[in-house]
């Protein structure tokens, strides 16, 4: 028991309001937040799972897996072959832990497939593994927009914006555009009493991402729409561009 509480389980993925009590930050690493539960609850056993319903026991956890051992995880190119050491893909996921299936069939196609002799999981994240065997979640599959021929990845540059000390939230999105098919609309809200311009951080970006990468346009905002927990709602921003972009 701490402060009232019973926490012989507790799940990191989907218990925010169970790290919120414990007093952690719900912005840290999956490594930094086991870290600090570790110093808070010494006694307690840990179990990292990949936050996924298809899942029926333990996987790998989700920001870095090591590729070997019970769950699997391997990506996989648009194409239908293995990504290649550094190459993004579609995360998937073989072993015992995998469901069998939906219900209703028509869900079942174009989740799970057959490769290696082994049946496999689309998990819907986009990711990459290292030299040492070590898979890097990037985002959502479904977030990400083509630029100019170039696969862009939202989260990967919110994560950069993110890290300026004069922002507190920021959400890019994918948005048509003739020429290059379509391009980043970056929403930016600035931690409070903090100025900064556009411009700005354009100029940051720059120093950090590949150019294909920095949104064609920035938007400073003072807030932006959020639920409950804390997350931006990137659908009812996209819903009304003409509102956020003016």
């Amino acid at each position: 028991m701490l402060n009232g509480y019973d926490y012989h389980c507790i799940f990191m993925a989907a218990a925010t309001i169970g790290l919120e009590i414990v007093g952690l930050d719900l912005r840290f690493t999956v490594a930094e937040s086991l870290a600090l539960l570790e110093r808070t609850l010494p006694k307690a056993l840990f179990s990292s799972a990949y936050p996924v319903a298809e899942l029926v026991k333990e996987a790998p956890p989700l920001e870095f897996v090591y590729s070997q051992g019970e769950g699997v995880d391997r990506p996989l190119k648009d194409d239908g072959e293995w990504a290649k050491i550094g190459e993004l893909g579609e995360l998937c996921i073989t072993g015992p832990q995998v469901i069998p299936g939906y219900m209703e069939e028509k869900h079942n196609e174009g989740t799970f497939f057959y490769k290696d002799s082994a049946r496999w999981m689309k998990t819907g994240d986009t990711g990459y593994m290292d030299e040492i065997g070590y898979m890097h979640y990037v985002g959502r599959c479904k977030e990400m927009y083509i630029s100019g021929g170039y696969n862009v990845y939202p989260p990967e540059i919110e994560k950069y914006i993110s890290a300026h000390e004069k922002v507190n939230a920021v959400a890019v999105l994918g948005v048509d555009d003739p020429v290059w098919g379509e391009i980043g609309y970056a929403f930016v809200q600035l931690e409070q009493g903090a100025e900064m311009a556009a411009e700005e951080v354009t100029a940051y970006c720059k120093e950090g991402l590949a150019g294909y990468k920095v949104p064609k346009k920035i938007f400073i905002r003072t807030e932006l729409p959020k639920t409950a927990v804390g997350k931006i709602e990137k659908k009812t921003i996209k819903n009304n561009l003409e509102v956020y972009t003016s």
